[in-house]
């Protein structure tokens, strides 16, 4: 690792919020209505998840994990160089948030496979399940924003104003192994942990 300067750290957010971006689409084109028939009538179903490919939404949700993650020892670094904090001080910030400490579990997970060598950083097991293409309805920040959807029987068109928004999202469940109870989703713990990020290096003055 080369010497990380403030701009690497700022772009490195960003990377985090285009990893985060890339679970979304906003196209809706592709998603075909279902018709079946029986002696009853017509039926239309409509699947947002029928076409997933599990490598590739798994590959997106790891690079996310991965992203975030990183960015601990290249602001540790930062933050030493500059005489701005000491380690000890990042790690003591991490241990402030459950969600982050998650994040990072799941990194060491996905690099080094289980069993861990040491105890988890969130004191437990998590486990990703369920990742999948959900439909996320959004009305905005806009008091006038809306968003909606028409099923028609060949094709779904999504209707929006102002700051309103439908799209495709990758998300998915962190479930504690042992216990085999949900912990969180995916979208909200890696929000939260974004979220530390950017107080952290505000806090600092790098951002």
């Amino acid at each position: 690792m080369g010497v990380v300067t403030v701009e690497d750290l700022i772009h490195r957010i960003k990377r985090v919020h285009n990893a985060l971006d890339n679970r979304k689409k906003s196209d809706l084109s592709d998603i075909k209505p279902i018709i079946t028939k029986d002696q009853n009538g017509y039926y239309v179903e409509v699947s947002f998840s029928r076409d997933d490919d599990q490598a590739e939404l798994d590959n997106k949700v790891n690079t996310l994990i991965g992203n975030i993650a990183k960015i601990k020892d290249h602001l540790k670094q930062h933050c030493k160089l500059n005489d701005i904090a000491d380690g000890k001080e990042i790690e003591q910030i991490i241990d402030t948030s459950p969600d982050m400490k998650i994040i990072i579990t799941l990194d060491n997970i996905d690099k080094h496979g289980l069993p861990l060598r040491g105890s988890p950083r969130c004191e437990f097991i998590p486990i990703l399940k369920n990742i999948k293409t959900l439909l996320a309805l959004s009305t905005g920040t806009s008091s006038s924003g809306a968003a909606s959807i028409t099923f028609g029987l060949t094709a779904i068109k999504a209707n929006t104003s102002e700051s309103g928004n439908a799209s495709l999202i990758i998300n998915g469940d962190i479930y504690n192994e042992e216990s085999g109870q949900k912990v969180a989703t995916l979208l909200d713990t890696c929000s939260k942990a974004i979220a530390l990020w950017e107080s952290t290096l505000k806090s600092y003055g790098i951002m």
